[in-house]
């Protein structure tokens, strides 16, 4: 599809600590940007453990993405939030999913997220688990649904409430 004015942000949540969505137990647009120059310091000495979003795409149809060199957490939450309309209607959102392999080791969606007035009242789709394992680079992905169907909430609603229980 041709690309339109619509924001779609990635969000990745560590779970484990339990802040929640929008705080800076989260990486987003806000707080862990490397084309703005801002970092998260997460967990362990040094930076192999932190977060970064290397691309966030502000007008179109992605690709955003976060990396982690060496996760440190035993779990961490994919979200992703319709940040902005900017004119364009719903947006079929798609995850893929890389554990330090060129192989996906999931694809999620797409799932339809709205625009429903300000980015506190748009939709945000809590999508999954991802859990490191010993392997080197290997992981786990549960997806999150709710009812058979994609756990999707408003924004201000995920701030307060990350979803189910992290595993």
């Amino acid at each position: 599809a041709a690309c339109d004015s619509s924001d779609v942000d990635l969000h990745l949540l560590r779970a484990s600590a339990g802040a929640g969505w929008g705080s800076n137990d989260d990486c987003y647009w806000f707080n862990c940007n490397v084309a703005a120059r801002r970092t998260l310091a997460w967990s362990g000495p040094g930076t192999a453990d932190d977060p970064r979003l290397d691309l966030d795409d502000v007008t179109g149809h992605g690709p955003e993405n976060v990396n982690i060199d060496r996760p440190s957490e035993r779990s961490y939450r994919v979200g992703v939030h319709y940040y902005a309309a900017d004119g364009a209607g719903p947006q079929a959102a798609t995850l893929t999913l890389y554990c330090g392999s060129p192989e996906p080791v999931a694809r999620l969606g797409p799932v339809v997220l709205r625009a429903n007035g300000t980015s506190e009242t748009n939709d945000f789709w809590i999508a999954a688990d991802v859990l490191p394992d010993a392997s080197p680079g290997g992981c786990t992905v549960r997806p999150i649904a709710r009812g058979g169907q994609p756990w999707i909430v408003p924004y201000a609603t995920a701030r307060t409430s990350p979803g189910p229980a992290a595993p």
